[in-house]
């Protein structure tokens, strides 16, 4: 959608409900209603603030700032979400584990990233690509939007996850 668009699309609202997934798994992203183009020579859109809590970027949020970099934010709490099993924010949790990306952070800092996962995937042999995984997913989420990874750049590093693995003889 970044690359391959002329002038470049930000979506704004990248978010679990609209990615979709068809016969062979392939992700396709949905809900173009809130996205803007950007055009050649620019590097971001001043825009209303629209989007849905817990992926809204801090930059969005603050500046109504809306750029492909955040974008790749959003995504990056989508595959958290995927990750742990949790919502990006939920509102009936105690103040502290309410914000899902504060809790991986504060996780990874005291050492006990390997509780972050859904318990549901634990145990199945991937634990070194959840690793990797989480890693691509921090940077996505860096409160720096200049920190951030390129989209193309994400690609190319979740497409060599588990590229290290041994198969089986």
């Amino acid at each position: 959608m970044h690359q391959i668009c002329e002038p470049h699309i930000v979506h704004r609202d990248i978010k679990s409900s609209n990615i979709l997934l068809d016969e062979n798994f392939e992700a396709h992203v949905a809900d173009f209603g809130l996205s803007r183009l950007i055009l050649p020579y620019h590097t971001h859109v001043t825009t209303e603030l629209v989007g849905t809590l817990g992926y809204i970027p801090p930059e969005y949020g603050q500046a109504w700032v809306a750029t492909l970099r955040g974008d790749v934010y959003s995504f990056g709490v989508v595959m958290l979400e995927l990750l742990t099993g949790k919502r990006p924010y939920e509102v009936c949790k105690p103040r502290m584990s309410r914000e899902l990306i504060g809790w991986v952070q504060q996780m990874r800092y005291e050492g006990k990233q390997d509780q972050v996962f859904d318990p549901l995937l634990k145990g199945k042999g991937f634990e070194e690509e959840m690793v990797q995984v989480l890693d691509v997913a921090s940077m996505c989420v860096n409160q720096n939007p200049f920190k951030r990874p390129t989209i193309k750049e994400v690609v190319d590093w979740l497409n060599n996850v588990g590229a290290n693995r041994q198969t089986p003889k």
